[in-house]
């Protein structure tokens, strides 16, 4: 039972590690930092699980704690993953509200006391040395408020993930983005069955086995697909662009309605901006303006939204200093400071501030 369960997360970990090669966007060669990091925690904590289950493991207490540590940043690495593959912001993490610290923090903190309890030996009690009843209490009530953390945390990042879906990707089912949710989300379920077996239930040692194939087939078929996804995604784009019924007229209208809607109407300003809703104002099919500004404008709609608000600010924040930084960043479109200060970085290499002052 135990050799199975060392295979199972074997392939896991290397899966994951395999997968971080596809972190990169095919079409513009820009690498996504925060599902990179995702897929790494991930394949820590199949690493951590394997040591927990291997019989001839030492310091089975701290690979434990390291896996409920690791556990406590996969949903807010997805949802930092998401903002910046899919909402085309890349947060910074200092950035970040301090809520998002605390309750990792508080985890982290939780988790010393079981780190406290380990020993060279292969199994949690140290067979030399008799744990006093006191100590065990504290490690196993803290254990369960980390836990507790982790339960509430996780449908917390994920219910933001949603919205991010919803907001920007509405319309296009089976997007990449919904594969990782799944891993997340069998997770969470499994830490709470996990839990559950353990203060009250105590099923047979063959639990541990079903957990670690159900946990590993949901993350190696989510992975899988993945990898199907990001292998297929420059090659199916070209393809279905090349046999596109739209002819070169219909693409030149298409293009001048893009091009008057940006500069004329300023439609950039919407902060509420998707592909969709930029369709239904120019009375077109989404697939064939997506195609117009691939083909004819080389760029992504986002990249398109982000240098035409971008120019504008670069404008107002010469033309009025008057005008604070939030004020110019929600009046091109943007819904917040930070991403408007990442998405200004990332474009000039300066903070809107220092690009002020530079003049």
């Amino acid at each position: 039972m135990n050799g199975i369960q060392t295979s199972l997360y074997l392939v896991a970990v290397a899966l994951c590690i395999f997968c971080t090669g596809l972190t990169t966007r095919a079409s513009r060669g820009r690498p996504l930092a925060y599902f990179t990091g995702f897929l790494v925690i991930q394949s820590a904590t199949f690493l951590f699980e394997l040591l927990i289950s291997h019989p001839a493991t030492p310091l089975k207490a701290l690979w434990l704690a390291l896996l409920m540590c690791g556990s406590l940043l996969l949903a807010p690495c997805l949802w930092l993953a998401f903002q910046e593959s899919i909402a085309g912001e890349r947060p910074r993490l200092r950035e970040l509200a301090r809520g998002h610290w605390l309750a990792i923090a508080a985890g982290f903190l939780l988790t010393l006391p079981l780190m406290s309890s380990m020993h060279p030996g292969t199994t949690f009690t140290n067979p030399l040395h008799e744990t006093p009843l006191w100590q065990s209490r504290i490690i196993h009530t803290t254990m369960l408020l980390c836990i507790g953390i982790f339960v509430v945390q996780v449908p917390c990042y994920l219910l933001r993930c949603r919205r991010i879906l919803a907001a920007r990707l509405a319309g296009q089912a089976g997007h990449w983005a919904q594969l990782p949710l799944a891993i997340v989300l069998t997770t969470w379920l499994l830490a709470i069955v996990r839990t559950l077996n353990s203060a009250f239930i105590k099923w047979p040692p063959l639990f541990s086995l079903v957990v670690a194939v159900v946990s590993v087939s949901v993350t190696v078929a989510a992975l899988y697909l993945l990898l199907r996804k990001f292998a297929i995604t420059g090659k199916d784009e070209v393809a279905s662009y090349s046999k596109s019924p739209l002819a070169a007229a219909q693409r030149d209208r298409i293009r001048r309605k893009l091009e008057a809607s940006f500069t004329r109407d300023s439609i950039y300003k919407r902060s509420d901006l998707t592909l969709r809703t930029l369709s239904e104002t120019l009375n077109e099919s989404p697939h064939y303006v997506s195609q117009v500004i691939s083909q004819d404008l080389n760029t992504s709609f986002y990249e398109l939204v982000s240098a035409y608000r971008i120019g504008e600010a670069k404008r107002r924040l010469h033309e009025a200093p008057a005008e604070t930084v939030l004020e110019i960043a929600m009046q091109v479109g943007f819904n917040s400071k930070s991403a408007f200060h990442n998405a200004f970085r990332r474009c000039t290499g300066l903070t809107p501030s220092e690009f002020r002052k530079s003049r």
